[in-house]
Formats: structure tokens, sequence, C-alpha cells
């Protein structure tokens, strides 16, 4: 990336912004999602670091099948199928506790264990394979979240909501309880919100969009519905960036 390019690209980034959930996760899609989750994320990752001893890490490392935990066949994007664990280079006093283990982070996310698994000799690598039936949850919903420009969150969270201005270059993690009183204590005063507002201008050239009493109430509602499912969900910030 060349000095001018890394400059406007850079510049680019900050002409906008956005505005969700701290720390939490989007939702898993489909099955595949699960099985890259629990191999990849901190379900492995945990309990690798607490129960292998170092002999068995070097084991393990040495044997194991690379994608040790896959879907099964060509069901990767499917909403159901079978999450296959090979467990060639597995320490055998621990296959069983890491079966437990995928169960939990299957139901984590967003799924459901769909029958009993079972063990076998697998056709494909030189291993054992224990399989085990998923589906997704019904009804999973990804966190809201809120993409406007920087213009755009200057005049909602400075102007009218009372932020300081340097939110919008630290970007900060704020209170979700204190931005969702914010939210409502402003949401039905038009006073407010029609001073803020702005008609689209156009100079020659350029163009300079509006932010009518419309989009502003939305951006409200949506700010809302942010705040509300992170302490639905326990969650505590919201993240500006």
């Amino acid at each position: 990336m060349t000095p001018e390019f890394d400059k406007i690209y850079k510049s680019l980034i900050q002409e906008s912004i956005t505005i969700s959930v701290a720390d939490s996760e989007s939702r898993s899609n489909h099955i595949g999602d699960i099985s890259s989750k629990i191999q990849y994320g901190k379900a492995f990752s945990n309990f690798y670091d607490k129960f292998f001893t170092k002999e068995q890490k070097e084991i393990f490392q040495k044997e194991r099948v690379s994608d040790f935990i896959t879907i099964d066949g060509y069901d990767y994007l499917e909403g159901e199928g079978v999450i296959n664990f090979y467990t060639r280079g597995f320490p055998e006093n621990l296959i069983n506790k890491f079966v437990s283990v995928i169960k939990y982070y299957i139901e984590e996310y967003d799924g459901v264990v769909n029958g009993e698994e079972k063990t076998e000799k697998s056709g494909v690598y030189d291993s054992q394979v224990v399989r085990i039936p998923l589906k997704m949850q019904e009804g999973i919903e990804n966190p809201p979240e809120l993409n406007m420009s920087n213009a755009n969150a200057r005049v909602l969270l400075c102007d009218i909501l009372g932020y300081q201005s340097d939110i919008l270059e630290e970007y900060p993690n704020i209170s979700a309880n204190e931005l969702l009183m914010k939210v409502e204590m402003i949401e039905d005063n038009d006073y407010v919100i029609g001073k803020n507002s702005r008609q689209t201008e156009v100079s020659g050239n350029m163009t300079s969009f509006g932010l009518s009493k419309e989009r502003i109430k939305m951006y409200l509602d949506s700010l809302k519905n942010i705040c509300q499912y992170a302490l639905d969900n326990h969650y505590t910030y919201i993240s500006i960036g």
C-alpha cells in the first residue's frame, strides 16, 4: 500500500462508523459456523491449554487430523447435519470429556444436539471418528448494529444526545444503560430533533446530503434496539468505531 493510497484509505474509513453491541459475536448462521468456532475458537484452545500435558500436545500436533472437527459430507452450509470429531492423536482419557465440551458449545453457538453420538472407523482418515448429530436453533438473530456517516454520527451522538465530541475520535465503549436513557429522554422531543435536522444542499459540483427528522428518529429507534438487545442478552457496553 503506497503512502498516498494509505492516506486516502484512512480518510475513507474515517467517513463512517458502526455502532454495535460491544463484545458480542455474530450468531451462527449454519452448522459449518459451529464446527469452525469449536475447533478454532475458545472451545478447543481452552481445553487444550487446561488438560493436555506437554507430551500429549507434542503427540497431538504430530498425529492429528488437520480439520479434526468438521461437518460430515457437504452439509457445511445447511441447518442440520453431523459434526465429525476425528480422534487420532487425541489423548484417550480426554476423548469423552471433549465430546461433552463439543455438545456444550453446540448449544452455546446456537445449535441443538439432535440425537446420540456414535463412534466408528473413519472411511477417509486413519482415525476413529465421533459423529454428533446437530441442527440449528430456530429464530436465531444477529445482534443489531447501525452504520452511518461520521457527520451524521456527530449530530446524533453529540448535538442531540449530548456526548462529548471526542467520542468520534477515541471510539470508546459507552454504557448501554446510559445510552438507552439518553435516547428515551430525547426521542419524543420534536424541537431538538427538528433543530438538528438539515436539508440536502447542492452547490456547483458539491452535494451536502441532509439529515431529515424522519431519519434522525430512525437512528434513535435503531440505537434503542441495540441497547435493548445488549441489556436483554447481558451485555454492558455499546461499541462505537
